[in-house]
């Protein structure tokens, strides 16, 4: 307003303000040409959408000599260059609002600093001659910000790429250090146990032994009280749930526990046999419903097919493992609706027990490795320690048996341990009652 004072040959007809929006303008420009009867010769709005709102209204009314001038000359598709360049707006006015500059004048006033007064800001006319250019100039920043913008996200992937490699190195570092001390460690004590257990061989198998008995009674000694709370019927679902998973992991331990003394009994080659006088169908009977709570949360079917009367003479606790670990595996590879089926037959003097699911089956080219010492199939994605399988097959001989695999990748897995009847051990030491049998309610490894 001081500006135009300035030049009295320059009449202010009108002045209203719009809201800086474009209808608010066309709204405010209707109604001053319903009151306005002199010639308008420019209308000065203070940003082009107002500009261009008034001259909508103008336009309506008649006037088509009128010129607009705006004030942003934004660079964006429908914005003040374009309109510039396109006539609709004689002219517009472009300038940086350098929010940094402004935020750095605050932080000197807040913090007592020397700080400038007035502080001018760089503005340029923008016109039908110019516009063109600063609309090149204007896609060219926006291609370049765009470009900018990917080679960041490139730069932050590849700073996280670094790190995570970093991260890896470290853990890797860490893992090869602690395996460098196991094996040190494992080959110090190899070679002290040595020394001591040069004239006793069975020393070997009484250290395990020992180790075993020291993991397995604490693991008890938790699994008993753990039991024993999840009775009480003032536990919530929430502690019960907790409470459950102890239980299971307590389970798995001592099962791995087992399994290794076993597996190492194996390899030394002082695994010996406690022949048991038993009814393998009764036996089976209990065995199965050990899995009866896994199968149900997985709607599993469990099918038994065996004769009540199957008597045998053999290792009631390794036939019980040989059933387990067969059980056990099917469970974990079974599909949800899937079916499982446990069944012995007798065939001349041999028992012919068998698992069979309806699972994914196992690859023909792992099946020839399947019953080896740590062998896990590429597509197993249960966990485990990969001796299952080696610790069936070796109970299976020791006792003169086999087992064998047929398997159709699809269509499921039937493991078969072929036992005899009558096993036949010298070093086997024998019991003609069932008074020394394995029960499987009592055994930790089978919860």
């Amino acid at each position: 307003m001081k500006a135009i004072s300035r030049h009295p040959e320059i009449k202010l007809i009108a002045r209203r303000h719009a809201g800086w929006l474009k209808q608010k303008g066309e709204t405010e420009m209707d109604n001053i040409l319903d009151s306005v009867t002199e010639k308008i010769d420019f209308v000065f709005a203070q940003n082009d959408r107002m500009g261009l709102g008034a001259r909508q209204a103008s336009l309506k009314h008649g006037f088509k000599e009128t010129k607009f001038v705006g004030i942003d000359a934004l660079p964006t598709p429908g914005g003040g260059l374009e309109n510039v360049r396109d006539g609709r707006l004689a002219a517009s006015y472009i300038y940086p609002t350098r929010g940094d500059l402004v935020m750095q004048l605050a932080m000197n006033i807040l913090e007592n600093r020397p700080f400038k007064r007035d502080n001018y800001l760089k503005g340029a006319l923008v016109t039908r001659e110019n516009a063109d250019v600063l609309l090149m100039q204007g896609e060219e920043m926006a291609k370049q910000r765009a470009r900018l913008s990917s080679l960041h996200s490139k730069v932050d992937s590849y700073l996280a790429q670094y790190n995570h490699q970093k991260m890896y190195l470290l853990l890797f570092s860490i893992i090869i250090l602690l395996l460098i001390g196991i094996i040190v460690y494992t080959y110090r004590t190899a070679l002290a146990k040595r020394r001591l257990e040069r004239e006793a061989v069975n020393a070997k198998l009484q250290f395990f032994t020992n180790i075993s008995h020291e993991l397995r009674t604490p693991l008890t000694l938790i699994a008993e009280p753990v039991k024993h709370i999840m009775t009480d019927p003032n536990l919530t679902r929430k502690q019960q749930n907790m409470l459950q998973i102890v239980n299971r992991n307590v389970a798995i331990l001592i099962r791995l526990v087992n399994e290794i003394l076993d597996f190492r009994k194996i390899q030394n080659g002082k695994m010996e046999l406690t022949l048991t006088s038993f009814n393998l169908g009764e036996h089976m009977h209990r065995w199965l419903e050990l899995f009866a709570a896994s199968a149900e949360k997985k709607h599993i079917k469990l099918q038994l097919y065996v004769h009540d009367q199957l008597p045998m003479l053999a290792d009631l606790h390794k036939v019980e493992q040989i059933s387990y670990n067969l059980l056990s595996n099917a469970i974990k590879h079974t599909p949800r609706g899937g079916e499982i089926t446990l069944s012995a037959t007798q065939q001349d003097q041999n028992v012919r027990i068998t698992v069979a699911d309806n699972g994914p089956g196992i690859p023909y080219d792992e099946q020839p490795h399947i019953f080896k010492r740590f062998y896990q199939t590429r597509t197993s994605n249960k966990g485990g320690t990969g001796i299952g399988l080696a610790i069936v097959k070796s109970f299976a001989e020791i006792q003169g048996g086999s087992v064998t695999l047929e398997s159709t990748p699809g269509k499921g897995a039937a493991f078969t341990a072929t036992l005899p009847l009558t096993v036949q051990d010298i070093k086997a030491k024998t019991s003609s009652t069932e008074h020394t049998m394995h029960n499987p309610t009592k055994c930790p490894q089978m919860l």
